[in-house]
């Protein structure tokens, strides 16, 4: 069923933003905080 696979896409895509999100955040705080800057 299409729709049943659009939906584990959907939920697919948003593990990844819950799996990113968390390491773009301490990225940041990293390049915010670089003392070599």
């Amino acid at each position: 069923c299409a729709a049943q696979f659009i939906l584990q896409l959907k939920q697919g895509e948003l593990q990844k933003q819950w799996a990113w999100e968390p390491t773009m955040a301490e990225s940041l705080v990293l390049l915010l905080m670089d003392p070599n800057d």
